[in-house]
């Protein structure tokens, strides 16, 4: 992430961020997060998640530690529902030798200049709409729209992916079906549920932000050099 902004309150959550695909320990990390929180914080506009993995583990999926952490944000009242307010998520994940969760609140951020592809995204694709999860017509129809846009191999390396959306509604649930869309750059998972199972445990730096000025209602940038 970027040097620590100003206006933020930080905090440091000791434990597996792999709970967050493993119930019913998903539940005691959420009480977890939940207890290293001050209830009630006001003005948050962006949230900062980091997490330090096993080096066994690494391979959790960054969307589903980010979307528990945010469920236990909300628990906790510092966000609202919806995550009203919340113009920013970023999230990175690594191996590291203390497993636990770097967590900053921001409440003055400075500018999106953090950018993980050193100046050149490998893929970048624009919607005319958002995919919503419960609607698979509109997921096929932005996966379909990344296929066109990416005509090379699949990767295979870690990937630092850059979401940005000028649509009002909440952050975390956009996540999940924008990022299902990227199976023709991720490639797919031989096994699992679901119509779309990208490999998106090779992500491991995420940002979705709200640019209201950005022209189009969906765009997307990735490409290998998450940290």
């Amino acid at each position: 992430m970027s040097a620590p902004p100003r206006g933020a309150t930080f905090a440091w959550v000791e434990g597996s961020p792999q709970a967050a695909e493993n119930p019913p320990h998903d539940t005691e990390w959420c009480a977890a997060i939940a207890m290293r929180v001050v209830r009630g914080l006001q003005g948050i506009v962006e949230v900062g998640l980091d997490f330090e993995l096993e080096p066994a583990r690494t391979l959790i999926d960054l969307d589903n530690m980010v979307r528990l952490a945010i469920d236990a944000l909300r628990d906790t009242e510092t966000v609202a529902r919806g995550l009203v307010g919340i113009e920013t998520i970023v999230a990175t994940k690594r191996a590291g030798r203390t497993p636990g969760l770097g967590l900053s609140l921001v409440r003055t951020p400075g500018p999106l200049v953090d950018d993980p592809f050193g100046g050149e995204a490998d893929l970048v694709v624009m919607g005319t709409s958002v995919p919503r999860e419960e609607f698979a017509a509109e997921k096929d129809e932005w996966r379909n729209a990344v296929a066109a846009a990416w005509r090379d191999t699949l990767v295979r390396q870690p990937v630092a992916i850059d979401i940005a959306v000028t649509k009002e509604t909440s952050l975390a649930a956009m996540l999940k079906p924008v990022i299902a869309g990227l199976e023709p750059y991720l490639g797919r998972a031989p096994r699992g549920r679901g119509r779309l199972r990208p490999l998106d445990e090779q992500v491991t730096w995420l940002r979705i932000s709200r640019q209201r000025d950005l022209g189009v209602a969906l765009r997307v940038r990735a490409g290998v050099g998450g940290r």
